[in-house]
């Protein structure tokens, strides 16, 4: 007790300060839920990590369904949304795929519509191969791969219309069966033109099919070149030849 009957405290040491204010160790409860959130919180970050460097077969999951993704339909689905229950539109008229607008007549369809005297429309039709046609040795070697291996069938390997097609189809009698020479004077150049031949391929004539979804434009070419090969090979004689031809078959 002083002098104003208070009583004083005791003043500490300065080493036992620093001890009283010295805070003692944390519960274990407390470390042990610090060091798992901090490890929860590098699960995701991981997962991320893991998801830039890996491939799935399945779609990532997407929390938030912008416009990336969205619910459709897959091929040849129902849907109850159109009158005729398909998923699938057909794609309006006239649509043209990408690199596929064909506007070159000479190339595609082998003739051009022109106006007559009249003003009526007419086919005139090429008799000449496009220009996109390269004639070179490969080119008749697929014109004749591609020619035994759809017409010859019916038109015979050489031309003469006596595949085993028509061969059969004159054993049995068919009725209405026109067995055709592509070697004949009929299908001369000056009578049937290079794009005559390629239209009839394309959209077939009479009793002959089209082969247009089964050749390619170019394979169509290819055998009308190796048509007008075939002609001249069968009707070449010695005069045609020339003078070095004509002493190597000597």
């Amino acid at each position: 007790m002083n002098k104003y009957q208070r009583e004083t405290l005791p003043v500490p040491l300065p080493s036992k300060l620093k001890k009283e204010l010295l805070l003692g160790a944390p519960p274990f409860w407390l470390v042990s839920g610090v060091v798992i959130a901090v490890l929860l919180s590098l699960v995701p970050l991981s997962l991320l990590l893991r998801a830039r460097v890996t491939t799935s077969e399945h779609p990532r999951m997407h929390l938030i369904q912008d416009m990336g993704v969205q619910p459709s339909f897959g091929p040849q689905a129902a849907s109850p949304v159109f009158a005729d229950g398909r998923a699938m539109r057909p794609p309006p008229p006239g649509t043209v795929a990408v690199g596929q607008l064909r506007e070159d007549d000479h190339y595609y369809r082998g003739f051009v519509w022109e106006r007559d005297e009249e003003g009526r429309l007419r086919q005139r039709f090429f008799n000449e191969l496009p220009d996109q046609v390269v004639v070179d040795s490969a080119f008749m070697e697929r014109g004749r791969e591609r020619y035994n291996i759809f017409c010859a069938t019916c038109h015979g390997m050489d031309g003469h219309g006596d595949g085993l097609v028509t061969q059969r189809a004159m054993e049995i009698g068919g009725i209405g069966w026109i067995r055709r020479d592509l070697l004949g004077p009929t299908y001369d150049r000056e009578n049937y033109t290079d794009g005559e031949m390629f239209n009839v391929i394309t959209h077939g004539i009479r009793s002959m099919g089209p082969y247009g979804s089964q050749i390619s434009v170019e394979d169509r070419w290819a055998i009308v070149a190796y048509l007008r090969a075939l002609q001249r090979s069968q009707r070449t004689g010695i005069e045609d030849l020339e003078p070095g031809e004509l002493e190597q078959l000597r």
